[in-house]
């Protein structure tokens, strides 16, 4: 079949990278499960060969991230520098998803531009939703893999407004290295007649993909009732308390496994959480009196 796209003679890389909990995994998914036809319809280059190199074959956060910015993860594994210079030589668009991006520090990634060899046409992408819609989904997560056991309004103080920073600062790294910056919302693509991933394909690079041949994927990490999240935290904390020794080796997965486990039978419970709620009042009383965290307009910024 034939290409739907001119013969590119220039390099150009986007990368995605974040914010965190805004669906990126099902964006990542997505990328990967229609990586060949992105890549030969397109010209889109989700560069799925490299993702193999790790040491599993993942189909979310892309490996290159683990293999430069984060070495203590389970999944790391060094990727050959010279491999990826190469690959990236190629003319034609590139297009890379992972969190990790956006845990590198500025030198870093200047490090990174040199050693990757990446191309001057580079931007990033970086997609926000509803703060608190985005403190509330974080908090539901670090439950779910065992990382904090904190009441909302705990982990708002202690684990978000003491690091909260604008949009404007969460992109400034990138736009100091050359980097073109998209913006944009998640709460505004999850509305948006087209399934999120092709929507994003369709304002990054004006592109309408054949809905026949597009792979569906199933969303990740959709957390259970608030509710019944919020009390299982606490059965898991009574539980340290009173028997340590029982979770005290359990792993990320395992905590994980609990958690789906214990949530899906909380959730048939006719729960209600007075406290729960207030604390949500609260978390949004204090974000009103904080400096504005969308601080800039355009959807687009350079």
């Amino acid at each position: 079949m034939e290409t739907n796209f001119d013969v590119l003679t220039q390099r150009a890389i986007t990368l995605h990278v974040g914010l965190p909990k805004t669906a990126t995994t099902t964006i990542q998914n997505a990328l990967f499960a229609n990586a060949e036809l992105l890549k030969s319809h397109y010209g889109i280059d989700y560069c799925k060969d490299l993702c193999g190199l790790a040491d599993v074959n993942c189909t979310g956060h892309h490996p290159l991230a683990w293999a430069e910015f984060l070495p203590t993860h389970s999944h790391f594994k060094p990727i050959d520098t010279a491999l990826v210079k190469a690959r990236f030589k190629v003319p034609g668009n590139i297009l890379l998803s992972s969190e990790w991006f956006s845990m590198a520090t500025t030198k870093q990634l200047s490090i990174t531009l040199e050693k990757w060899d990446l191309p001057s046409d580079r931007r990033v992408l970086l997609i926000y939703r509803n703060e608190f819609d985005h403190i509330r989904s974080s908090w539901l997560q670090a439950i779910k893999m065992g990382l904090c056991f904190l009441s909302l309004q705990e982990y708002y103080l202690q684990r978000y407004k003491p690091w909260r920073s604008p949009i404007s600062m969460k992109v400034k790294k990138w736009a100091d290295l050359g980097f073109a910056v998209e913006v944009m919302s998640f709460d505004e693509l999850k509305t948006a007649e087209n399934d999120m991933t092709l929507e994003i394909l369709n304002k990054l690079y004006g592109i309408k993909v054949d809905k026949k041949l597009w792979v569906n994927v199933e969303a990740s990490n959709v957390s259970p009732p608030r509710v019944a999240v919020n009390l299982y935290r606490k059965l898991i904390t009574l539980v340290k308390r009173f028997y340590p020794s029982l979770t005290s080796n359990w792993s990320e997965a395992e905590y994980h496994v609990a958690h789906d486990k214990l949530c899906r039978v909380l959730a048939w419970l006719p729960l209600k959480d007075r406290r729960y709620d207030e604390e949500e009042a609260n978390v949004r009383h204090d974000l009103e009196m904080q400096p504005h965290f969308y601080d800039y307009q355009k959807d687009s910024v350079k």
